[in-house]
This record gives C-alpha cells, sequence and structure tokens, in this order.
C-alpha cells in the first residue's frame, strides 16, 4: 500500500519553496515598512523646512517693519516744526502756487513722509499681531482734522513702536 505522507525528497522541495516564499514576503515587507517610513519622514522633512523657512522670510520682513517704523516715528519733529512752519496743508486741494520752492520741496517730502507712515501702518497691521493693532488705532483715534499723527501724545507712538517689537515672534514656530 502506498503511503499518502510526501516523501522525504518532498518535504525537502516543499521546505525550500516556503524558505523561499517566506524570505521574499518578509523582503518585501521590509521594503513596504521601510518605504512607508521613508515617505513620512520625508513629508515631516519637507513640512518643517517650509515652517522653517516662511518663518524666516515673514522674521526678515518683520525687521524691515520695525527699521521703517523707527525711522518715519524718528522724523516726527522734522515734520512737525516744518508743517507748522511753512503752514503745509496736506489736502488733495492746495497746488502750492505762488509758494517758494522750500515750501513746495517742505510738502513733498511731508507727504512722503505721512505716505510711509500709512504704509507701514498698514504692513504692521497685517505682520504684527493685536498689540500692534491696538496701538494703531490709539493713534489714529486720537488723530482728528486738527490733529495729525505726528502731533500725537508722543506715548502712543513710542507703545506702537513697543507693540511691535513686543510682537516680533507673534505667531511663529
Amino acid at each position: 500500500m502506498e503511503s499518502i505522507l510526501p516523501s522525504e525528497k518532498t518535504k525537502s522541495f516543499l521546505r525550500e519553496v516556503l524558505l523561499i516564499v517566506l524570505g521574499g514576503g518578509l523582503a518585501v515587507a521590509g521594503s513596504l515598512i521601510s518605504s512607508n517610513l521613508s515617505t513620512k519622514n520625508e513629508k515631516l522633512l519637507w513640512e518643517t523646512t517650509t515652517k522653517i523657512n516662511l518663518n524666516q522670510k515673514v522674521m526678515d520682513q518683520r525687521v524691515k517693519l520695525i527699521e521703517r517704523t523707527a525711522l518715519i516715528l524718528n522724523k516726527v519733529d522734522y515734520i512737525s516744526v516744518n508743517y507748522i512752519a511753512y503752514g503745509i496743508d496736506l489736502s488733495y486741494g492746495e497746488k502750492g502756487v505762488g509758494k517758494s520752492s522750500e515750501w513746495i520741496k517742505t510738502r513733498k517730502i511731508i507727504s512722503d513722509l505721512n505716505s510711509e507712515f500709512l504704509a507701514v501702518s498698514t504692513l504692521n497691521s497685517m505682520y504684527f499681531g493685536p498689540k500692534t493693532n491696538a496701538a494703531l488705532k490709539n493713534i489714529m483715534d486720537a488723530t482728528t482734522e486738527e490733529l495729525n499723527w505726528w502731533d500725537v501724545d508722543p506715548k502712543l507712538r513710542q507703545d506702537y513702536l513697543e507693540a511691535i517689537h513686543s510682537e516680533f515672534s507673534y505667531g511663529l514656530y
């Protein structure tokens, strides 16, 4: 009678096939795991690098804005003295007809400085946080038709500059 159990030769052959299949399966599984980890690490590296680069660009822009803000605020005395001395009106209706070349030059300088302050303040309100916006609002609330931003209480301007400095790293990291 014939045995239904496999022969030793068949067992050996099946063992070798099983080892090859298991070895190949383990190699594929290892490769998939490694690939998956590598993809996750690459994604994390990309996200981290992107965030660092973005934060650096924001910080660079904030440094420039702080410099521009300090520069314009340090010209307040020039603006105030010359605005009064030359009787300058920044409204669009005043053309400077019959005025001296010095008056026209000074009006242009003051107009440019006023524009710079407004432009920088708009950028500061976007790049910095709530303290900066509140300090800027205090300055704007204090201005009237008779009282320009350069004539408001110097403490309001100082508070504005301090708010900008204190929020240098606002929203980063």
